[in-house]
Order: C-alpha cells, then structure tokens, then sequence
C-alpha cells in the first residue's frame, strides 16, 4: 500500500499524471489461490517497466561511453518506454 502510494504522488509530481495505483485491488499473499487472487494492474506493468528501465539505463553507466556498442543492433528500452508513454 506504501509503494503504490508512493508510485502514485511520485508520479503525479515528476509527470503530471496520477497513475492511480491505489484504485486497483490489493494483491494477496502467493500461496493463497483462488477467487481472491488479483491480476496484475496497468499500474503494476508501469511500475514494472520504468524501475527495468532504470536498471538498464544505470547498467549503461558501467560501460561508460562504449554503451551504444553493446546494443547496436538493438536498443533495450525500447519496448519498456512504450509501455511508459503508453500509460502516460
């Protein structure tokens, strides 16, 4: 509930848009199944990609200005910043 709090003012003041987290219904517990098991939200694939994103793009920074060589033929945050600009 922290997180998605967080997640959702964080996003508010950094993007101008609130991605409104905490609409979306709590996740139980993974050994329970059943009815009660949520599916992950919009806001959860958003959450997901940008912190991949970020990874990535810090994970650049190891390899300093030689990082464009490493994906030359393919970009890695492409298909992550889609889901992002989608959402916002």
């Amino acid at each position: 509930m922290i997180a998605r709090f967080t997640l959702d003012s964080a996003s508010e003041f950094l993007f101008g848009k609130n991605v409104e987290s905490l609409t979306d219904t709590l996740p139980y517990p993974h050994h329970l199944v059943g009815p009660q098991t949520a599916r992950p939200s919009s806001a959860d694939a958003f959450a997901a990609a940008f912190a991949e994103a970020q990874f990535i793009i810090a994970e650049r920074g190891r390899f300093g200005w030689t990082w464009p060589l490493h994906e030359i033929f393919h970009n890695k945050t492409n298909v992550l910043m889609k889901i992002v600009n989608a959402f916002l």
